[in-house]
């Protein structure tokens, strides 16, 4: 079973087509490309020749190495896209600011600008919510 925990990651849908566990063994090894004669598998046990487990360990080092490198590149992914998101998010609320500014600096020398604001809270328009809420 150790061997099947250890190498799933390897030739992991082939391992899960078979059910002996002696077939799951030879399978990971035919999917790595293993020759046959550099290992044995027994009833309980898998034997190798001198130098194989090292092999397969390298290539299962490659493999995971291979995982972790795309797994760190969609975490950066991820946090220069919110990065982003947040720089460009302040950078659309400061031209709000901006042309907010600069509407209000070209109106308040403007004479109806200040007659306008004299005569907008006694709007009946202005208070719709408040007439809402007494009916």
């Amino acid at each position: 079973m150790y061997l099947v925990t250890r190498y799933a990651i390897l030739a992991s849908a082939q391992m899960a087509a078979e059910k002996e566990e002696k077939k799951i063994a030879t399978a990971c090894f035919e999917h790595v490309g293993l020759n046959a004669d550099k290992y044995r598998v027994g009833h309980t046990k898998v034997f190798f020749r001198a130098g194989v487990l090292g092999e397969l360990e390298e290539i299962r080092d490659d493999k995971l190495a291979k995982i972790i490198t795309w797994l760190q590149s969609a975490v950066r992914r991820y946090n220069t896209i919110k990065g982003y998101k947040k720089l460009h998010d302040q950078r659309k609320a400061l031209e709000i600011v901006q042309r907010s500014l600069n509407s209000y600096i070209r109106l308040r020398c403007w004479p109806w600008w200040g007659l306008w604001k004299l005569i907008k809270p006694n709007l009946q328009t202005c208070k719709i919510e408040e007439n809402m809420k007494v009916c």
